[in-house]
Formats: C-alpha cells, sequence, structure tokens
C-alpha cells in the first residue's frame, strides 16, 4: 500500500494537478531580421502525454510593451505545419519599432508558448 501511494504521488508530482503534462512543450527560435522580414520559428519537443497530436504551430508576435503575445492577442500569427519537431516562420513587418515574439503549438488540451524574443525593424 505504501509503495502505491507513492506511485501515485510521483504521477501527481510528474504530471501535475492540472493537466500539464497533456500539453505540448514548445521553444522558441532565434530571431533574424533582414529589412523588414523575420524569420523565427520554433521546435515542439513533446506534443503532450494524452493531449493528442499538435494541430497547429506558429509564432505571434506583438509591439513591446504591451502584453506578452498569444493567440487571442497578437498583431500577426504563422501557421507553420503540425506535429513535432523543427518548424521555421517568415513574415514580414510594415511598420518600425520592437517586437516581440514567441512560438506557440497547440493540441486538443490547449495552446503553450516558447520564451519570449525581441526584435527591432528599422
Amino acid at each position: 500500500m505504501k509503495k502505491l501511494i507513492i506511485f501515485c504521488a510521483a504521477l501527481l508530482f510528474s504530471f501535475g494537478c492540472n493537466g500539464e503534462g497533456d500539453l505540448p512543450e514548445v521553444e522558441t527560435s532565434a530571431v533574424s531580421v533582414q529589412g523588414n522580414t523575420v524569420t523565427s520559428g520554433g521546435i515542439v519537443h513533446s506534443e503532450g502525454a494524452t493531449g493528442g497530436q499538435v494541430h497547429r504551430r506558429g509564432v505571434v508576435w506583438l509591439e513591446d510593451g504591451t502584453r506578452r503575445p498569444t493567440i487571442d492577442r497578437n498583431i500577426g500569427r504563422t501557421s507553420d505545419g503540425v506535429g513535432p519537431g523543427e518548424f521555421t516562420s517568415t513574415f514580414e513587418v510594415d511598420e518600425s519599432g520592437t517586437y516581440q515574439l514567441r512560438a506557440y503549438a497547440t493540441n486538443q488540451r490547449g495552446t503553450t508558448y516558447g520564451a519570449v524574443e525581441k526584435f527591432e525593424i528599422d
């Protein structure tokens, strides 16, 4: 019985009580800017334990100084395939300024984001 309790506690610790293990794990790639063309992307390391296949991945961006970009709050979003692995996102920004960008991955359980990367358009 004691081993069963320890096993259950280990599972809760590993996956979290809120289902975090069901969400994808994504990393944001470095940003490269040439003129007004921006290239970044990301790597989907995991699709989530029970969250199903990643059916949408890409990057979202927003002006710097505002809140972090999300699927619902952005001035631009790319859609760059499905599933795990590396992906590249290329897009253009017309207005000069400083922006923040991050990768996203979505499965049936929800959307997760990589770290924010900043870039500037002159």
